[in-house]
C-alpha cells in the first residue's frame, strides 16, 4: 500500500464535490451529505481510493490510497529511486 498526500489552497470541498461528482461511480460523504467533513471517492476495498477534507479553512487535504491490486495491475514491482 502506498499513500499520496497533498494539499490544495483556495478550493472548498463544495467546489472540488461539484466538480468530482460528476466523473466518479462512487462517493460518500462522512458523516452526511448535508453536514459534509470528508469526501471519499471510491472505497477501502477498491484498488485505489481518495479521501478529501478540509484542513484549514482555506487549505483543502487530498490523499489518494493505492493497495497492492493497484501496483499488480499496472506491472510495478517497486518504487524506482530518481
Amino acid at each position: 500500500m502506498a499513500e499520496l498526500t497533498f494539499d490544495v489552497r483556495g478550493l472548498t470541498l463544495d467546489e472540488f464535490y461539484q466538480q468530482a461528482v460528476y466523473k466518479v461511480a462512487h462517493t460518500s460523504f462522512w458523516p452526511n451529505e448535508n453536514q459534509p467533513k470528508t469526501f471519499y471517492i471510491g472505497s477501502p476495498r477498491s484498488f485505489w481510493f481518495a479521501r478529501i477534507y478540509p484542513k484549514k479553512d482555506d487549505i483543502l487535504r487530498i490523499e489518494f490510497t493505492f493497495q497492492r491490486g493497484f501496483f499488480n495491475q499496472h506491472r510495478i514491482e517497486r518504487p524506482t529511486i530518481l
